[in-house]
Formats: C-alpha cells, structure tokens, sequence
C-alpha cells in the first residue's frame, strides 16, 4: 500500500447491547450484472478544509468478480493520490452502531445490474490499495478507466448521459464474485448474498459548503433520466440541516440522533470518520426521483 493514501480503524464496543437493524436499499454503479444489491447505507461528514469522509456499505451477490463505481466530486486535475481511504474491517458494524444513537426503524430491498467496456489507450496502472476486503484505486478522471482492468469499467455511454460526473473521480472497489450455495445450485445457481465491512475513504470537495452521497444509479449500462431510491443517509456536522435545506433534498425529513457518536463507538470513533459530539441525523429516501446524486449544505 502505497504512503498515506489508507489507514486502519478499531471500533470497540461501548457496552451497548445489540437492536435489530436491517436497513435495505439499491444503489449506484457496477461495472458488470449484479443480481442483489440491498442494505445498502451511506454515512458523510466534512472534515477541515475542503475534505469530507464517506463510508459505505451493502449487501450483494455477484456471479463474476467485478467492481463498484462511486463518482465523487473532487477537484478537476486530482492527482492519483487525492483519496485517502480508511480500513473499516475492524468495525463491521460500523452503520448498526450509529442506529443505536436513533429510533428504530424498518426498511426494505431491490437490486440492480449493469455491465462493462473498455476505454482510451492506457496508461501507467492505477495503484491498488488493501483496504480490509476491498481492493480500491481512485480513478481522477473518466479517461483514467483505461489504466484499469476492463472488467472494472463502465460502459463509456454512460458518460455521455451524465455529463457532470464525466468530470468528477472515482473511487472503484473491485468485489469477488460471492459464489452460489448448495441450496442455490439446486435452485439454479444463484450467487449467494455476502455481506462486506463498510468501505470508507476521505476526499477533497469542489464545494466545501456541501456535503456529498453518491446517489446516482446506471441500471444494465445506462443512467436513466429517474430510478428508484430506497436509501439510508446519515450525516454528521457541526449544523445539521433542517428538511429541505437544499433544493437537490427538498422534501427529505432529516430525523435528528438522540445519542452521540461517542455513546455508541470508543474514541477511536472509525479512524477519524465520526467526531464524538457532533450532532447526527438520518433521512431515508424512498420512491421515483430524478437520477441523481444528493447534497446537504452544511457547515
């Protein structure tokens, strides 16, 4: 791994006890078919500066090794080394602790598939970083694709109908494929679901005065004009944002924590990724909406 681009996380236990917690969604971008996507959270926060952390997890199942895709809005003319990511697999349960600081709520799950292409001559290879169960590389830009394997890119149409994130980075996590079970082979050899560590990085933002999810889905190939959202956002600010605050969020209810960060993780509190009291809240975001990513404005 190369110089400062990862670090690790511990996450002991406070003592709380456990609460039911299965939060289902689909979401974002994969370079090949994905039969399940589901339980799939985002966590943000800004951090000094124009930097903002993000964590991300999901359930899935693959039936070939492939990558996810997380357009980010870094700077135009990052370097290879703008992302800095952070090795969450000592806290698995990373998203089940922040629940404990809410009020219990249910949800539900869908899934998506895409698919992949090559792109532009390449250049010299992307570094690979270990990252607990990931591989991940930051992309800086939509030509860099071509220094990846091709099984990790998307199709290049699909820039075409999201102009602005032909201008943004990307952070890509190769997965392996998930294998089928007994039971599933007899059924038709559907890839079992598996369930990953949060994958969470830092990265520089074009505008410090918002914080980031990457909500954009590509379904087989394509970004269509709407898709369906069913997505649990959790931010983390020095002021968090009442409902609608933000045009690209109107209509979200923001449910404010009634417990601290540190009341449910130690002071390592992931790396850096959570402040001990800060406030938090979480919307989620269900239903046809126009295909897009989400921002919060806050300080």
């Amino acid at each position: 791994m190369a110089g400062p681009a990862s670090r690790s996380a511990t996450c002991a236990s406070p003592g709380l006890p456990p609460r039911p917690h299965d939060k289902l969604a689909p979401m974002c971008c994969f370079s090949r078919a994905v039969p399940l996507v589901a339980s799939t959270k985002i966590f943000a926060r800004p951090l000094g500066g124009t930097r903002q952390a993000l964590a991300y997890a999901m359930d899935f199942a693959a039936a070939e090794d492939l990558a996810l895709v997380l357009p980010i809005p870094t700077p135009i003319g990052a370097g290879d080394d703008a992302v800095e990511f952070v090795d969450l697999s000592a806290c698995p349960d990373f998203f089940a602790r922040l629940e404990r600081a809410f009020p219990l709520l249910v949800a539900r799950s869908t899934a998506l598939a895409f698919a992949p292409q090559s792109r532009r001559q390449p250049a010299p290879p992307l570094v690979v970083h270990e990252v607990g169960d990931f591989q991940a590389s930051f992309v800086p830009s939509v030509a860099d694709f071509a220094r990846l394997d091709a099984r990790f890119r998307l199709p290049v149409k699909v820039w075409d109908t999201l102009p602005l994130h032909r201008t943004y980075g990307f952070v890509v996590a190769k997965l392996r494929a998930t294998g089928t079970g007994f039971f599933a082979k007899l059924a038709g050899g559907t890839p079992k679901r598996h369930t990953l560590h949060p994958l969470a990085f830092t990265f520089p933002r074009r505008d410090p005065s918002r914080v980031f999810f990457p909500t954009v889905h590509v379904h087989d190939g394509e970004a269509h004009a709407e898709a369906t959202f069913d997505h649990a956002l959790y931010v983390q600010a020095p002021v968090v944002p009442p409902a609608g605050s933000d045009a690209t969020i109107r209509a979200i209810e923001w449910e404010h924590a009634t417990g601290s960060a540190a009341s449910v993780m130690d002071s390592t509190l992931g790396a850096g990724l959570l402040a001990a009291h800060e406030p938090m809240a979480r919307a989620f975001v269900h239903g046809e909406r126009a295909n897009e990513d989400l921002t919060v404005l806050a300080g």
